[in-house]
């Protein structure tokens, strides 16, 4: 803004400055000073801070807010006992504002409307307050592979709660472990203290409650109760159940 364009005066002993057009644009007054239809070039920058601290301005491509010092902080709205703060809005690029990012300040809740959000390879989504910047729960694309990892050993994932039951569905195989280290992987019944588990440990598929295998199976080998139960090794093409008591095999 070029000082041929400002005009100044004392009025009621106060100093004010005017454009060309007679607009108010700079007054030093006894309760402080004001600005108003201050138009700023490209690059030119508004300093805050006694040092410079905090500059602003068009570089006639960007609006750039530069700090003199790192890692500084920009607070929106005031943390005091009776908190004043805003709801937010940001546009996307459809007509007529209808995708925005939004962040409404009194449900603190932060939503979006036609607008997507992307995490490249490597970026981590976290959860959780534990270990710092690590959080408690780790979920990431690392190019190749969706992982999920937690912090402490014995993170547990859950899907759905008592009452609110979630149904899954997956089209994909379901791989649990890698080759030589699995884990345990169990099942309920509707009845208390019915499942079944695999035991990663033992190597063997544990039944508490009933196996209904139908009147006949088509299986290589079928074991009932282990050693001292009945195992099949010639590979019968059929094995016939009848109330879980296995009574006969056939080849053909």
């Amino acid at each position: 803004m070029a000082a041929t364009n400002i005009k100044s005066k004392w009025v009621s002993g106060n100093l004010k400055f005017y454009n060309n057009s007679g607009t108010e644009v700079f007054a030093i007054t006894s309760t402080g000073v004001s600005l108003q239809n201050v138009s700023f070039g490209v690059s030119d920058i508004l300093y805050f801070g006694d040092s410079n601290d905090v500059g602003i301005q068009w570089d006639g491509t960007n609006f750039l807010i530069s700090a003199l010092a790192d890692d500084e902080l920009i607070e929106i709205g005031d943390a005091g006992a009776t908190q004043k703060s805003f709801d937010i809005k940001w546009y996307g690029n459809s007509a007529a504002g209808a995708d925005y990012l939004y962040f409404d300040a009194s449900a603190n809740l932060i939503y979006t409307t036609g607008i997507d959000l992307q995490f490249k390879d490597n970026d981590i989504l976290v959860f959780g307050t534990g270990s710092g910047a690590s959080g408690d729960i780790q979920l990431y694309w690392d190019a190749t592979d969706m992982l999920m990892t937690g912090t402490a050993a014995s993170s547990e994932f859950k899907i759905g709660a008592s009452g609110h039951v979630i149904n899954a569905t997956l089209t994909g195989m379901l791989t649990v472990g890698v080759d030589d280290t699995g884990y345990d992987v169990k099942f309920y019944g509707a009845t208390t203290g019915k499942y079944m588990l695999w035991d990663e440990s033992a190597d063997k598929l544990i039944v508490v409650g009933t196996a209904d295998l139908g009147s006949t199976c088509e299986a290589d080998a079928y074991t009932v109760g282990g050693v001292s139960g009945v195992d099949f090794t010639g590979a019968p093409a059929s094995i016939t159940v009848v109330k879980g008591i296995v009574t006969a095999a056939s080849s053909t």
